[in-house]
């Protein structure tokens, strides 16, 4: 692991760690962040809202973790497609943990950055892929250039450029660059210093999906739009998805005792996206409808997203290794720094319609335009100490705490300047308390039992740095706003094991977890039926009050596996069965639904839930409800064999999703019941590779996703209206090599 903060290998860690190594994301395709991230279970992708895309927008065991992605364990703020090339190794981290500060209570994701080594190599690798349907072909190019140039001193150069459709959709384009050189001073010597600038950019034109109505088992299907082509657009072809993205990093580290050494890391980030897009789907409000089945009119809405966010992170840490008595400690102390801030213009939306069948790219739609702007400001400073403490061969006790202060600062101006909404000039400051403490048995050398909690805090406001409503027109933009509530808590409780087999060359984990995530619920003025001042006052008034809190429970069984089996035989992998529920007090739904009467469908009181009498209606409450897209079993599975005495190598993979809920329910300004919107369906994919080793490190690779070409959903908006698709079946030829 590359954080500082674990002072344990893996194998003795007590927590769930997933490291998905470079030749997995090589051997898969896996170019984005979203796409590696199918290599674990426990992570579903959303469709995203409001110009957050699929690529970015993920849940860690039922929990949105969209704002944890931590780039060499420095926060990486900005809502864009994270290509790989210049990634070594992806660490999941599962469960609520303060290693890194405000986090989600499923987890976190760090991605480990290339960096020199004393090594002289040239790596890469082109490939070319295609499908049977209309999208455009797709190529891509890798180098990896690492050169020894002094005692010492070594530099590493990474690029990538790439011209691809999106498989399975016409149209559609994915246009990527980037380079990303970096210097290494006092390789293998006790002082030691690491520069990395890297700069990405994409000129995509983007695909947000189809009709939910066109895709079987969706609670909008019909069988009449389920015959339209699979590949069929309904963007417009002046649709783009702009992102310049650049970065700066410098690592120094210096070996004070041969126990003792004391780190810095300064890392600068700015990324700046500008998108201009058109969505299936209906307005808020539902009208028009997304569907017209009469017509075969498909509603479309056309949004913008224009936003720069910038951040400044400094990591100081002190590792010791020392004893005391009998016992032996492994010591990680430190402090953290960061500065996010973040421009961005809020747009309104408008409305058009295309047919189902044979939609025109080069229709018009009145482009959206900018209405308002935000300015968020975020400043944190942190300390922490975690400690591992031998207390016998066989016994380890481990630990610590994190003190972190935190400030917002949030600045809504109209186009002239002028102050807009209720939230402009509105500031918070909290001081959190998070941590982990887990104990450690080891019945033999290469296995560990363990018995693990960790909890961690998001402040009001945290989120925003990276919201899915930043892009909205009014007080929607800060929508999980609520003035006076606690931070979220979220607490993490673990027991597991962990053991190296076949001679350390398999690593296999098994782990059951129970994990609480606290929340606020909001509601309108006034007050529930049966108290004094019963009813909203104006009606169903804008949901800004806080009413209470209410819990977000994950709870299940997770197995993985990664490694060799052999020495011809490697496999990586993992399983989950997962249980959620949200509880709460039934009158803190009467709130809701008095805001958002829309959101709880009419119901017959007694069945099986409580249910309020409103507007002429009765209405089920959802304490008790599963999560949404929060699927109970997930798994994923890829192994290659190198058939021996042969240069040959066959592989493949298997990818399975139960299905989940649609809705909207990761914080309590919007709770929708499980059945309002329907399911995700679930989906089972097989992909197959082969490669022949043509010359000494040049290789030849084929791979076929999807081979029995299954349609099926990703994942859904939380109004089921529009889906994203997975790729169909999908042919990729690559040549690969290293010197």
């Amino acid at each position: 692991m590359e954080s500082s903060k674990f002072t344990l290998p893996l194998l003795n860690t007590p927590q769930s760690v997933t490291v998905i190594p470079q030749a997995v994301m090589r051997e898969t395709g896996s170019r984005s962040l979203s796409e590696v991230l199918r290599n674990t279970p426990g992570v579903t992708i959303d469709a995203g809202e409001n110009g957050f895309t699929a690529s970015n927008n993920f849940r860690l065991r039922g929990f949105n973790a969209t704002s944890d992605i931590f780039i060499d364990n420095s926060r990486d703020n900005g809502n864009y497609t994270r290509d790989m090339f210049n990634t070594e190794r992806v660490e999941v981290f599962k469960g609520a943990a303060a290693d890194n500060g405000r986090g989600s209570a499923g987890g976190y994701v760090n991605l480990v950055t290339k960096a020199p080594m004393l090594a002289n190599f040239v790596s890469g690798e082109t490939w070319y892929g295609w499908d049977h349907y209309n999208s455009e072909s797709r190529k891509r190019g890798t180098i990896d250039a690492n050169y020894v140039v002094a005692p010492n001193t070594a530099i590493r150069l990474n690029a990538m450029v790439e011209n691809s459709g999106v498989p399975g959709r016409e149209i559609a384009l994915n246009r990527p660059w980037g380079v990303a050189p970096s210097i290494s001073f006092g390789l293998g010597a006790d002082l030691r210093a690491t520069f990395i600038y890297e700069h990405q950019e994409r000129r995509d034109l983007p695909d947000w999906g189809v009709p939910a109505a066109s895709v079987a088992n969706m609670v909008r299907s019909d069988p009449i739009a389920m015959m339209a082509p699979r590949d069929t657009f309904y963007g417009l072809r002046r649709d783009f998805d702009n992102v310049d993205a650049n970065s700066a990093e410098a690592r120094l580290a210096y070996d004070i005792l041969p126990n003792v050494t004391i780190s810095n890391q300064t890392r600068w980030s700015q990324v700046r996206r500008f998108a201009n897009y058109t969505l299936p789907g209906a307005p808020a409000g539902g009208a028009p409808p997304a569907y017209v089945a009469a017509t075969g009119m498909v509603t479309t809405q056309n949004q913008s997203y224009d936003r720069t966010t910038a951040t400044l992170t400094n990591l100081t840490n002190l590792s010791a290794k020392f004893d005391t008595g009998p016992f032996r400690h492994e010591l990680s102390t430190g402090i953290d720094y960061s500065l996010e801030r973040s421009f961005s213009y809020r747009f309104n939306d408008t409305q058009g319609s295309t047919f189902i069948f044979s939609p025109d790219p080069d229709r018009f739609q009145t482009p959206a335009i900018p209405l308002n702007t935000n300015k968020l400001g975020a400043e944190t400073i942190a300390g922490y100490a975690y400690d591992s403490i031998h207390l016998h061969p066989q016994w380890i006790l481990t630990g610590g705490v994190r003190v972190e202060g935190y400030h917002l600062a949030i600045g809504m101006k109209d186009l002239a300047g002028l102050p807009t909404g209720n939230y402009d000039g509105y500031t918070n400051s909290a001081t959190t308390v998070g941590g982990k403490v887990g104990v450690v048995y080891k019945p033999i050398e290469k296995a560990s039992l363990y018995g693990a909690v960790g909890w961690s805090n998001e402040p009001v406001g945290a989120n925003f740095l990276n919201s899915a409503d930043i892009s909205r027109g009014d007080d929607r933009a800060v929508v999980t706003l609520v003035p006076g509530s606690q931070p979220i808590r979220m607490v993490n409780y673990e027991i597991g094991g962990k053991w190296d087999a076949f001679d350390g060359r398999l690593s296999t984990t098994l782990a059951l977890f129970h994990t609480v995530k606290t929340v606020p619920i909001t509601g309108c003025f006034g007050n529930p039926p049966g108290l004094p001042g019963a009813g909203c006052i104006g009606g169903a008034a804008q949901p800004i009050t806080l009413k209470g809190y209410g819990d977000q429970i994950a709870q299940g069984v997770e197995f993985g596996v990664s490694g060799n089996v052999t020495d011809n035989w490697r496999m990586f992998g993992g399983f989950l069965i997962m249980r959620t529920e949200q509880k709460h007090a039934f009158y803190l739904d009467w709130f809701r639904m008095a805001a958002s009467p829309g959101d709880y469908p009419v119901f017959a009181p007694g069945v099986d839930a409580p249910a309020a009498f409103l507007n002429g209606f009765y209405r089920r409450g959802t304490s008790g409800d599963e999560l949404a897209f929060a699927p109970n079993v997930t798994g994923n599975l890829w192994t290659t064999y190198h058939l021996p005495e042969t240069p040959v190598t066959l592989g493949g993979g298997l990818n399975y999703s139960s299905e989940s809920w649609a809705g909207r329910q990761d914080y309590g300004d919007r709770i929708v019941p499980n059945g309002r919107f329907g399911k995700l369906p679930g989906y089972f994919i097989v992909n197959l590779m082969s490669s022949f080793e043509l010359y000494k490190d040049v290789v030849l690779s084929l791979n076929i996703d999807n081979v029995a070409n299954t349609k099926y959903a990703i994942s859904t908006n939380y109004g089921a209206q529009r889906v994203i698709l997975g790729t169909p079946r999908a042919y990729r030829f690559s040549v690969s090599f290293r010197f």
